[in-house]
């Protein structure tokens, strides 16, 4: 091994000393180091593109101005391809511990070491191809975690032999990430063109390739194809020119190899997946996983394996690196199955044979099933693998995670400068929508997340082009899908524009689109109407500077434009919130005066569902506005936002119950210093949760604001006021099935401090 260019044995990066170079490629270096704060063994990756770089005693350096912008690209795709697989946390794929940037003008990944060997060196110690059993037990983690990987939008890109490593205790791992690049942000350098011959796919080859899921289980077929037949699959690009010279595909199907231990549809599953012409394969890990593994449970036709000790992976140390968060010991048994797949020249045939594989599948069908409901995070999911598997050893977790699912909680996302704008809550999930301003460049984008009763993130999104983007509210739509709304303003528009987007439940972006005119727009409610359409509110202006108006919009499903309707007052004013009524009309609330604060009134309209208006009512004085509605009982309406009309010269916050047949019960909230109300929900005995912000506090800093008021709106029940990192804001609130409360909002350490979005879920009141 060459190692002119790497770092000397000794050498430290921070709290790491370096013992010994693992491996080397065209884009890093990895080592094994020692953590010398926590006492055990690392593996670090270190960004070295060489065909750009040099080493001047430990420190990195281009090679020429031009190979300068080659590797300053290259560093940060590997900072920002790191940073994303940190925030994996699955037993088949490599954790990232930490990310060290600016040591020796390069950055590293801190990745967790342990003793074990790659498949390729598995593949070489056995006798005879392994048998399908043994093969099973490592593809099916695998392929869970690549599910997760392409959920996210990424993809491995390099899955081969040398980058599947067993552990001594039998888990597979997917290592060497290193050439994974973002699927949104394929790159034209030749630095993209990332190939390893046998394995890698066509698209690989050039820069326009249309890469994806697909491409990963290309290389996975491949893989599996040298352990079938103990040979690496003849190169793409070969396959491909004798296909267009009008020859026969060189490499032999697996369909057609004497290779009479596995089952048919396991080899034609593979040869499936080794398709030359991309659309030819199975296009996700689900779809190609039904081909591959349809019969798991008749795996007790197959017969016991008839290998030596040689084929498990022997105790001589051997390079691995593996997630530090282990899902279970159920996964750990899955190792415990190959080495007793090594060892079966002793098991005796027949019957014992059949208890073997029925072995091999309980641990496989438990670790899958640990590893579902761990991501879930959901109550039924814990509890249905507490039924199937009363004796697990990840019973203690699962009892320990239900148990978090009603615990109070609370969270700043440190990562993710932004805010929460809006919430919603559902049986098992908690939505919440914002700007996320963690990329400069971008300035801001409109965010989308959702997350377990615990706190655990499922999935978050961004959406937005340069300039500035926001979501104000999102609402759920019945078939799980979500809406969210806002605005937008890109680099080419001179004003902001309302913006809508429609989601799946898992987050993936079904359609999104920019509305408005030449003016200012932007939506600030949403909700579902009886018919399946979306409607909207917020203000639009018909000029550019010109007068604030009222603004309702309706849309289909499909993101269409159905109606539009701008109520021009003379003074103007926002909707900043929506409800639909039983007949299926309209409640809107919000204020006049929409360009002058200082002069703003209440407002309100009702709309019957022909668009007849049943209410249009003002009143107030000064600084009056409608943050948020709730529908209450019998047909009422409770209000919640701020005034200045009660002479006090602050600002305060009220609440209004406005009854079926509009009468009004306005209970303003005075207080020192200025407050504001900006959600509402409704308590199961029938009480009033409220939530916003207020100044109050001795030191005049704004404080995240929590009020229990009772139904009569006469009585403050509770109130609670909360600092997050210093100074808090809450936005929106919302309830549980469980009726906990959940706030969200910002929260920084200081006036100038970067704003974080925060979150609290609270207890339910007595």
């Amino acid at each position: 091994m060459n190692t002119k260019n790497t770092l000397s044995p000794k050498t430290m990066l921070r709290q790491y000393r370096v013992e010994k170079v693992l491996g080397q490629g065209g884009f890093g270096i990895t080592y094994l180091a020692y953590d010398t704060e926590l006492e055990r063994n690392v593996a670090i990756k270190e960004c070295f593109p060489r065909d750009f770089v040099a080493r001047e005693g430990t420190t990195i350096v281009p090679t020429s101005s031009n190979t300068k912008i080659d590797y300053d690209w290259a560093l940060d795709k590997f900072i920002a391809e790191a940073t994303t697989l940190a925030k994996f946390r699955h037993p088949g794929i490599v954790q990232v511990l930490q990310i060290l940037k600016g040591e020796n003008n390069s950055a590293y990944m801190v990745l967790e070491f342990i003793d074990g060997q790659s498949l390729d060196q598995w593949l070489k110690s056995l006798s005879a191809p392994p048998k399908q059993a043994q093969l099973q037990a490592i593809i099916d983690p695998l392929l869970d975690a690549l599910t997760a990987v392409h959920r996210a939008k990424f993809a491995h890109r390099d899955i081969a032999p040398d980058n599947i490593y067993i552990r001594k205790s039998g888990e597979a791992v997917l290592l060497d990430f290193g050439a994974a690049k973002l699927l949104a942000a394929q790159h034209s350098k030749t630095m993209n063109l990332v190939v390893k011959d046998g394995y890698s796919a066509p698209e690989q080859y050039y820069a326009e390739g249309r890469q994806g899921p697909w491409t990963d289980i290309y290389a996975f077929s491949a893989t599996l194809y040298r352990c079938l037949s103990g040979k690496k699959p003849i190169d793409a690009m070969a396959r491909l020119d004798a296909k267009n010279n009008g020859e026969p595909d060189p490499l032999k199907p697996c369909a057609e190899l004497d290779l009479t231990d596995y089952t048919p549809e396991f080899l034609r599953a593979v040869d499936l997946g080794l398709s030359p012409q991309s659309k030819s394969r199975p296009q996700d890990i689900s779809s190609w996983r039904k081909l591959l593994l349809p019969a798991e449970t008749n795996a007790t036709s197959l017969s016991p394996p008839e290998t030596t000790t040689a084929d498990t992976p022997p105790s001589r140390a051997e390079k691995t690196v593996t997630p530090a968060n282990k899902s279970s010991a159920a996964g750990a048994r899955i190792g415990k199955g190959l080495i007793a797949a090594g060892l079966a020249t002793t098991i005796a045939v027949g019957a014992g044979a059949a208890y073997w594989l029925y072995q091999q599948q309980q641990i496989a069908a438990e670790a899958r099933a640990w590893e579902l409901a761990s991501t879930a995070d959901t109550t039924s999911a814990y509890e249905k693998f507490l039924k199937s598997f009363p004796d697990s050893n990840s019973r203690t977790t699962a009892l320990q995670a239900l148990k978090a699912l009603a615990d109070p909680w609370e969270k700043t996302l440190d990562d993710m400068a932004g805010g929460i704008q809006a919430l919603h809550t559902g049986s098992e999930s908690i939505l919440i929508a914002g700007y996320s301003d963690e990329v400069p460049k971008l300035q801001k984008q409109a965010y989308l997340s959702e997350m377990s009763r615990s706190g655990k993130s499922r999935w978050s999104v961004t959406i937005g082009e340069e300039g500035d983007q926001s979501f104000n509210a999102i609402t759920r739509l019945p078939n799980d899908d979500v809406v969210a709304i806002g605005y937008s303003l890109n680099s080419e528009q001179k004003n902001k524009q309302g913006l809508l987007a429609q989601y799946s439940g898992t987050g993936e972006l079904k359609w999104s689109r920019s509305i408005g005119g030449p003016g200012t727009d932007e939506l600030f409610a949403v909700t579902t109407l009886s018919n399946g359409n979306i409607a909207a509110a917020g203000t639009t202006s018909k000029i550019s500077g010109g007068t604030a108006l009222a603004w309702l919009v309706e849309l289909s499903t499909k993101g269409e434009l159905v109606n539009q309707r701008v109520f021009d007052t003379p003074d103007g004013g926002a909707f900043r919130s929506i409800e639909g009524t039983p007949g299926g009309g309209f409640f809107l609330a919000g204020n006049t005066n929409q360009s002058a604060p200082e002069n703003a009134k209440f407002w309100m309209k009702k709309l019957s569902s022909d668009g007849s208006e049943l209410l249009n009512r003002t009143f107030g004085r000064t600084h009056d506005q409608f943050n948020a509605v709730v529908p209450g009982p019998n047909g009422d309406f409770i209000l919640v936002g701020e005034t200045k009309s009660f002479g006090t010269n602050t600002v305060d916050g009220i609440a209004v119950r406005l009854s079926a047949d509009n009468k009004m019960q306005p209970a303003p909230f005075l207080d020192t210093g200025d407050n504001s109300l900006k959600g509402v929900a409704i308590a199961a005995n029938g009480n009033i949760y409220t939530a916003g912000h207020t100044t109050s506090g001795s030191d005049g800093a704004a404080q995240a604001w929590f009020l229990e008021v009772s139904k009569n709106l006469r009585d403050i029940v509770q109130t609670e006021t909360f600092r997050g990192h210093g100074i808090a804001h809450a936005t929106d609130i919302a309830t549980l099935p469980d009726q906990s409360i959940v706030i969200v909002g910002n929260t920084r350490k200081s006036p100038t401090a970067t704003s974080l979005p925060w979150i609290k879920r609270l207890s339910p009141t007595p």
